[in-house]
């Protein structure tokens, strides 16, 4: 049977997640759509929003992001509600003069909403709504459905424009169709976003009129205040012409007839790429590739075109516009409509193809603008723009795109067999590599990492220090900048960084005698008051001082037999935690500073211990405030504080698995929730691993959970609000969504520090690091949320993003990128690029010269380093002052490489390497090459990789694929071929029959091999499947529907599955195992994922795939990378049943709960109806994890909270019941009741964690 519910048919199921999304920014607009004192900027990518706010320093930094569309963006545009919005610089620069309390009642509202159009035909209008929290941002929006009757094929949506008053919006399709809104006054708008609602339209109408529409926007308003007038920009036939619609808004838009006026544009005015409305007059202008045209008078009797040749300006467009060379130019035109000046001011040395815009800020040190700039292809950024000086790039957004391969690198160093801990991805990473393009003819190939960036703002060097072991930072408000007091085991050093607006940061040291610190020995704990009391514990004392007030300090010393050897401070409880030694034994002891005279009393009794801590830490906890303290024998004793004395609590003796495993505790953090009293408390320790324990109070008790290892050494811990950070060598995590009464159930990302100045810049062993404190009175020169860390002998001053994303690092290269592979045998990647060279024949006339371009494809190698981890940041390969550089691999003009091969071919017992290159070219009778070289690793310059020539093969159509069959066989799929070659190689080797080859009916451009099968896909028939018989090729099998195939994954298995891309963005799950000799069509997919962009290549891990476990990654050429997982059927009706429950629910899918009017039992229960059924939107999943375990209960019960429907049938079950039917499906009826939800969550944030 064919049908998908036949028994005799496997079912399995598609997880698709987007690990990262595509980098290109489609717009970036200047919005407030917070209030009106947050300066905000809205980058708009392909399915999503990312609203970020400029901060000082002139820094885009994450404010929320969005992804809960379900559709592509196709337009975006602002809508101004509040006219008047105040400058940036009254908030961020005069902080101190607390402006903001003398605001009026509108700057909590916001200055702008946003419009947007969806290709599944809506329009919606948003504006960001903050809750009790400052980071607790949601969306509050208005959908619109727009007309169904107009084909999705036209765009709907595609052209979007406001009235420069707010008064309206317009959107129109790509031909034919426009539609125009009315918006409510700004006031009501006002009125309804204070009460939490959004409905701006007011009136709305559609029209038809003949011809594509190139562009469209308002103009200014005239004056007659009542009309607006709407231009569009249309192509019929040969000719473009400008079309005016007129309308009285005092009449409205139905009760009264617009006035129309179409004139045809002169043929220089043909197919214009730029509309630019005047805001002075009704006159707009028109940008060509040739010319800049204004049309005067647009609305008279008698319009005026008035032209200018673009060659004519130099650079490029009017009123601050840029293109893809990214050069500037400001063209001032007066009230009158006339050009005034042209200036050039500058290149922004990036792609300008997409988002462009200025933004509103006043920066004191220099009154410069900020201009904002992204595209399609290569970088975007950020930009000051001063009078007179090129633009200054201080942030830079990465584009990765467009992506042309992708290789996987497998680790270099296997784990040891008793490494079998649940944390091998830490330091098991994928390490996956892209070779990319940009419009600048040079090319990049990008080592893909994910997690926060902390991008490095200042460097500070540290030559003179061998050992540092801490470093505190303390905020300093009378001189507005920041101490740093760094400690080695001997003795410590105090620097203040002083910060100004105008960029010149100056640090220096400090005497700490002027501050009553001792420097001249090691510094065990410092802490910051509330109070602006700085506390210093050294082994002797305990050093206390005011810093608006230096003179004001003290010293509270130990008595003469006792010495400090750890200790803790707590700045908010303003406690001294000291453990001391003496002739009498180990003792701890408790301080608590007396703000008024800076005495440190020492509470109770000195506490006598038996063990020697190594760590020791202050908490408050619910019933109290507690001491925590580890030892090298991983020994965990706690202590309470109470008024006059300590109390022994208890101790836990921490469990391990292998007893060579050091059990020292390095470092400890805890994270509680009173209203569970519970809490998580994470131990450090010196063998590389991170102990998660939980803690229950009422009475204390500790148990430990699962173990994870972060490397061989020191794991040191920090705690930051509900997070933690946490190094371990070169490795730097952030622990965080830690799930309350699991302490082992969080998320776990990786922290990538990196520097805009050198995309190559790989991380080093961090030695330690702190966070500093945001405070509300800061001043804005003080060092507010960065992250500080010392690494390689240097200070590093630190941004920390808040969200974890894509954090690519680069190596460059001077050509187009368009293969890459990975040498086994050399442990380098071998990568293929095209270079560009431009001839010119000189004649007597210059302007009859013939330019002519050659395109040369080259071969390169960049090295790794010792551990495979990343690509070392200097490759030899590339350097041009290399003397071996001419005898790099160039091939011949017009060839392009198509493929790479790493062979290692065997005949007679020896084995041989050699590296095979596919080629092709379109002009010569030769279009295909095969070319084998010899390629290894000179003795003398193990960095350096030589080739030679072996053998060349030639083909009359284009190779596009390449693979390995047998010991000494290569298969080419050059033109509509499938050709097997023997090369000849010492001692012999297979031979092949000149009718081996097999033909098919579209070209090859992927195989695999596997046995005596090989899987290719073609360009037109989809997959197809051939099989050796007595040396020659024959059909095995093929799909019986023609795709266009793009790339594919053999997986095998049970079901013989095979994962396949097509054009259109389906990925299909093909099972092999019902193909006999009588019938060789492979039967429909067993499952299908319809993603929105074409899937180019598809990777795995080495290694042999289980069909119920397998993972592949797949790249897209807009540089989107998801991840495809293989579910049982049990697993796969769990999560489409969760899935359904999402997309139900209003609040995690606002836009798929509002597609459909009624939502029954059959979409609640997963129905294996057709291959696209079995896929599940691991997107759609993951919006449930930061909810938590709370809002599922609460959509588990849904159907019994609401209102039953009399007319409805009732359901056959409770979502509840289903719920526990499917669960038990999965993991087994042990799981209790009460537990399921728990369970779930968990398996399901290890199923969807966004990491690479």
């Amino acid at each position: 049977m064919s049908d998908i519910t036949s028994l005799a048919r496997p079912k399995i199921g598609l997880l698709s997640q987007t690990l990262v999304p595509s980098p290109s920014i489609q717009f970036a607009l200047p919005a407030r759509l917070r209030d009106r004192r947050h300066n905000d900027v809205v980058f708009v990518y392909e399915r999503s929003l990312v609203v970020r706010e400029i901060i000082s320093d002139t820094y885009l930094e994450d404010v929320m992001v969005s992804s809960d569309f379900d559709a592509n963006i196709t337009a975006a545009k602002t809508v101004k509600i509040v006219q008047k919005t105040p400058e940036i610089s009254d908030f961020r620069f005069d902080a101190q003069q607390n402006l903001l309390e003398d605001n009026g009642p509108d700057d909590s509202l916001p200055g702008h909403i946003l419009a947007l159009t969806l290709d599944s035909r809506e329009l919606l209008f948003l504006y960001c709504q903050t809750g009790s929290r400052e980071d607790d941002v949601r969306f509050i929006h208005f959908r619109r459905a727009l007309p169904s009757d107009v084909s999705i094929s036209e765009r709907f949506g595609r052209h979007l424009a406001v009235d420069p008053r707010s008064r309206a919006v317009a959107i129109a399709a790509a031909s034919e169709f426009f539609g125009v809104f009315m918006l409510k006054p700004s006031k009501e708008l006002q009125s309804q976003i204070k009460g939490g609602t959004l409905t701006p339209i007011a009136e709305e109408r559609f029209y038809r009129l003949e011809g594509h529409i190139l562009l469209m926007d308002f103009l200014s308003p005239q004056d007659q205040k009542d009309y607006i007038t709407l231009l569009l920009i249309v192509s019929r036939g040969s000719r473009t012409h400008s079309v005016l619609y007129i309308w009285d808004t005092a009449k409205g838009l139905k009760q009264v007839q617009q006035k129309t006026i179409s004139t045809p544009l002169p043929d220089f005015c043909r197919l214009p790429n730029l509309l630019i409305p005047l805001t002075k007059s009704s006159n707009y202008l028109l940008i060509t590739p040739s010319f800049i045209i204004i049309n005067r008078n647009p609305l008279g009797t008698d319009p005026k075109l008035v032209k200018k040749r673009c060659s004519d300006l130099m650079p490029k467009t009017p009123t601050i516009w840029a293109k893809e060379d990214g050069r500037l130019t400001y063209v001032e035109i007066d009230n009158k409509s006339q050009i005034v000046s042209i200036n050039v001011i500058g290149q922004l040395d990036c792609e300008v193809d997409a988002a462009f815009d200025t933004i509103d800020f006043n920066h004191p040190s220099h009154g410069g603008d900020l201009l904002i700039a992204g595209g399609s292809t290569g970088h975007g950024g950020l930009f000051i723009q001063i009078a007179r000086q090129n633009p200054e790039c201080v942030q830079r957004f990465v584009n990765w795109a467009p992506v042309f391969d992708t290789v996987i690198v497998p680790p270099c160093q296997k784990k040891a067999g008793y490494e079998t801990d649940a944390t091998k991805d830490l330091s098991d990473d994928l390490h996956l590599y892209v070779s990319s393009a940009s419009s600048n003819k040079s090319g990049t190939v990008y080592e893909f990492r994910h997690g926060y960036e902390a991008q490095i703002g200042i460097y500070i060097p540290l030559e003179d220090f061998t050992s540092i072991q801490a470093i505190w930072v303390i905020p300093d408000y009378l001189q507005n900048g920041s101490y740093f007091l760094i400690s080695d085991p001997f003795s410590s050093v105090l620097m203040h960084l002083t910060r100004s607006v105008s960029g010149d940061d100056e640090i220096y040291a400090v005497d700490g005698s002027n501050l009553s610190l001792d420097l001249s020995v090691q510094t065990l704990a410092v802490g910051y008051t509330s109070h602006a009391v700085m506390l210093q514990v050294t082994p002797q004392a305990v050093h206390s001082v005011l810093l608006s007030e230096p003179e004001s300090n003290r010293v509270s010393q130990f008595s003469t037999d006792q010495t400090a050897f750890v200790a803790a401070v707590n700045g908010e409880l303003g406690l001294v935690a000291i453990a001391l030694r003496s002739e009498q034994g180990l003792s701890i002891q408790v301080g608590i500073l007396n703000d008024g005279f800076l005495d440190i009393n020492f509470t109770g009794k000195i506490l006598q211990i038996e063990h020697e801590p190594i760590s020791i830490m202050i908490e408050e906890l619910k019933d109290g405030v507690y001491i925590f303290t580890g030892t090298s024998d991983g020994r965990i004793a706690y202590y309470r504080v109470d008024m006059d004395e300590i109390v022994y609590v208890g101790e836990y003796m921490l469990n391990l698995p292998h007893d060579h495993e050091s059990k020292a505790i390095e470092s400890m953090a805890l994270v509680d929730w009173a209203e569970l009293e519970k809490a998580a408390l994470y131990c450090g320790l010196r063998s590389g691993l991170l102990i998660s324990l939980e803690i229950v109070s009422n009475p204390m008790s500790i148990k430990q959970r699962t173990a994870k290892r972060f490397g061989q050494t020191s794991v040191k811990l920090l705690r930051k609000e509900n997070t933690i950070l946490a190094t371990c060598g070169m490795g730097f995590w952030r622990i965080s969504d830690i799930m309350g009464g699991n302490a082992s159930d969080f998320d776990l990302q990786r922290i990538w520090i990196t520097d805009q100045n050198a995309s190559t810049y790989a991380q080093k062993s961090i030695e330690c690091f702190t966070i500093v404190d945001v405070s509300k009175d800061s001043s804005p020169n003080t060092l507010g949320g960065p992250l500080i860390c010392i690494s390689d002998n240097q200070l590093l001053v630190c941004t920390l993003d808040q969200r974890a994303k894509a954090v690519p690092r680069m190596i460059e290269l001077p050509g187009t990128a368009n293969r890459i592979q990975y040498s086994e045998q050399l442990k380098c990647l071998v990568v293929a690029y095209i270079t560009s060279e431009l001839e010119i024949e000189t004649v007597a006339d210059p302007a009859t010269s013939i330019v002519k371009r050659y395109m040369r494809p080259h071969l390169n190698f960049l090295n790794f380093d010792a551990s495979n981890s990343h690509l070392l940041s200097h490759q030899h390969n590339l350097d041009s002052s290399d003397s071996s550089h001419a005898q790099k691999l160039v091939g011949s003009s017009g060839e392009r490489i198509t493929c790479i091969l790493d062979w290692i071919p065997e005949t007679g017992g020896q084995k041989y390497h050699l590296l095979v290159i596919g080629t092709a070219r379109k002009t010569q009778e030769q279009c295909g090459r095969v070319v084998f070289l010899n390629a290894k690793r000179n003795a003398a310059n193990p960095e350096q990789v030589d080739c030679s020539l072996k053998y060349i093969h030639t083909f009359d159509g284009p190779v596009r694929a390449i693979a390995a069959y047998g010991n000494s066989t290569i298969m080419v799929a050059a033109g509509n071929d499938i050709i097997p070659i023997a090369p000849r190689l010492p001692n012999g080797g297979e031979q092949w029959a000149a009718a081996a080859r097999f033909k098919l009916t579209s070209p090859g451009v992927s195989i695999t091999v596997r046995d005596t099968l090989l899987y290719v896909s073609t360009a037109r028939e989809s997959l197809v499947i051939l099989q050796v018989v007595g040396r020659k090729l024959e059909l095995y099998a093929q799909d019986g529907v023609r795709h266009e195939s793009l790339s594919h994954q053999y997986i095998g298995g049970e079901h013989d599955l095979t994962l396949v891309s097509h054009r259109g963005g389906t990925v299909s799950a093909f099972s092999a195992a019902g193909v006999t000799d009588m019938d060789k069509i492979i039967s429909p997919a067993l499952a299908e994922a319809q993603l929105p962009v074409s899937i180019i290549r598809l990777n795995a891990r080495e290694g042999p795939l289980s069909s119920s476990t397998a993972v592949v990654y797949g790249t897209t050429m807009d540089g989107a990378i998801y991840r495809i997982s293989i579910l049982t059927e049990q697993e796969w009706r769990l999560l489409r049943f969760l899935q359904n429950l999402c997309s139900k629910d209003s609040t995690l899918s606002p836009f798929l709960f509002a597609r459909k009017r009624r939502w029954t039992w059959a979409d609640i229960e997963p129905q294996a109806k057709k291959p696209s059924s079995m896929h599940v939107d691991g997107d759609i999943l993951s919006r449930l994890l930061p909810r938590g375990r709370t809002y599922l209960e609460k959509m588990l019960r849904s159907d019994q909270e609401g209102e039953e429907d009399g007319k409805a049938m009732k359901p056959p079950k409770t979502y509840m019941k289903l719920f526990g039917e499917l669960f038990d499906d999965v993991f087994g009826a042990d799981i209790v009741e009460e537990d399921r939800v728990n369970h779930l969550m968990s398996w399901l944030r290890g199923l969807l964690q966004r990491r690479l």
